[in-house]
């Protein structure tokens, strides 16, 4: 009597159909959508992409394999959601920041050598991981900031009438990270956020801390501004280059004008001329570089050779020995200044000796254009030594 009621129990049938209907789909094959091959029903994607034919959606399934084969060849934007999506993307942001020098603080905490730029993966609250940085930046003193700039090569924002600058290389490698770290189906759209000085920036799931420029480095930028104004969409290369006269000014005004440039520019402090040594040793000019890192400001110490060679490239001969001149005058890297250019192959030098492991010291150069750049900043120097009564 118990077995004929059981049996006619709709509750039972329905338990029993649904168990034979799980076991049929997973064992059930099909085949992927891409490579063609068979797989069982359970091991394929539902892809969420899919498209409309004769008033039908058209959907496929995929295998893991091609899935994430998609995601390397930007044609997969990872919709469906799944774990192994979201571990691909944290593994090839993981391979960026490694790429590009990044270090490894906390778990998933990276900034870079130099300590301007950081990033962090948010797991349950914004900022959660900002405490791993530094003692000194405090997350409530951060407000939301929507007066910004963005230019060729600076970032500006406006925040209580304060103009604050950051590179727009940070801008852009952040941009990066947050496209590849997104979640599903909320694009990488971001917020900045400032402290008055350092800039954070909030995406869904990560966010990126970068230090600021000392000097706004506004010149630039607004000359690009006006010769779009002025030209339209076009952008022509107008340099003033062709109306300064390099050849009226002598050696030594070559070396006053490197040290009043230097002296007027806001990231240089104690500049000094010194005119210590001679030849491929000799330090025309001290100065200390001041620059804002996440813990605060640093500073680089740097003897300064003037090369006023307008009708030719300093090359390495100049300066045969990077290490030895800064060894000679107790300073961390040697600035080279020049009115006309660098040769390639003293910045491959230059290069390599920045990325040497058996020193502490560093290099850096100038060259005709960008010391045009500079003295478009400052009007009255280029009366004094470029025209002349």
């Amino acid at each position: 009597m118990y077995k004929k009621v059981f049996e006619n129990d709709t509750t039972y049938h329905k338990i029993r159909d649904d168990i034979i209907s799980d076991i049929d789909d997973e064992f059930e094959m099909s085949t992927c959508g891409s490579c063609n091959e068979e797989f069982y029903l359970s091991e394929l994607i539902d892809c969420p992409s899919g498209y409309f034919e004769d008033n039908k959606w058209i959907s496929a399934r995929y295998c893991k394999e091609c899935c994430i084969e998609s995601l390397e060849d930007g044609d997969c934007e990872g919709e469906c959601g799944e774990d192994f999506v979201e571990d691909w993307r944290r593994d090839r942001f993981i391979e960026l920041f490694n790429d590009n020098d990044f270090i490894k603080k906390e778990d998933f905490v990276y900034y870079n050598k130099s300590k301007t730029v950081a990033f962090g993966y948010i797991f349950d609250k914004r900022f959660e991981n900002l405490k791993n940085i530094s003692k000194k930046i405090k997350k409530d003193d951060f407000v939301e900031v929507s007066n910004y700039y963005k230019g060729d090569i600076i970032l500006l924002i406006k925040l209580n009438n304060k103009l604050i600058s950051y590179d727009i290389e940070y801008i852009t490698f952040a941009e990066n990270i947050f496209k590849l770290a997104r979640k599903k189906n909320l694009g990488y759209s971001w917020w900045f956020y400032s402290d008055g000085n350092l800039l954070l920036i909030e995406s869904q799931n990560m966010w990126c801390l970068i230090a600021p420029y000392i000097n706004l480095e506004l010149g630039e930028e607004e000359k690009r501004f006006n010769e779009r104004i002025i030209k339209g969409v076009e952008f022509f290369d107008i340099k003033v280059t062709d109306k300064l006269g390099w050849s009226v000014i002598k050696d030594d005004e070559f070396e006053d004008l490197c040290f009043d440039l230097l002296t007027n520019m806001k990231e240089f402090e104690n500049v000094k001329k010194t005119g210590g040594g001679s030849g491929e040793l000799c330090e025309d000019i001290s100065a200390v570089e001041k620059y804002k890192t996440l813990d605060g400001v640093e500073r680089i110490k740097w003897t300064i050779q003037c090369k006023h060679f307008s009708s030719r490239n300093v090359n390495q001969s100049d300066i045969p020995n990077l290490f030895n001149v800064c060894d000679a005058h107790k300073s961390d890297g040697v600035f080279i200044i020049t009115s006309g250019k660098v040769s390639p192959g003293l910045k491959r030098t230059i290069l390599a000796f920045n990325e040497s492991d058996s020193h502490r010291f560093r290099a850096r150069w100038w060259e005709k254009q960008d010391l045009v750049n500079h003295l478009e900043k400052y009007q009255d120097m280029l009366k004094k030594y470029f025209f002349k009564k």
